[in-house]
């Protein structure tokens, strides 16, 4: 419902670009609202911090027999 490598890379490249002013991005994605929040130094952004809610998608277990050697 949300990809957050992706929306993550939009807002940065959006700001870099000069679209989006500020440090904060709002993005709304069928699962919700994300919100990115970024650390720049000069035109660098440094961090991203991705905000907003989660939920487990799937889950599994790995068994020692599973791994290889």
């Amino acid at each position: 419902m949300a990809c957050g490598t992706g929306s993550a890379s939009v807002a940065a490249a959006l700001v870099l670009k000069g679209y989006l002013k500020g440090d904060g991005v709002s993005i709304i994605v069928p699962g919700g609202e994300l919100i990115i929040e970024m650390e720049k130094s000069n035109d660098t952004i440094e961090k991203l911090y991705l905000i907003g809610d989660t939920n487990i998608v799937a889950a599994g277990k790995v068994m020692d027999e599973d791994l290889l050697y």
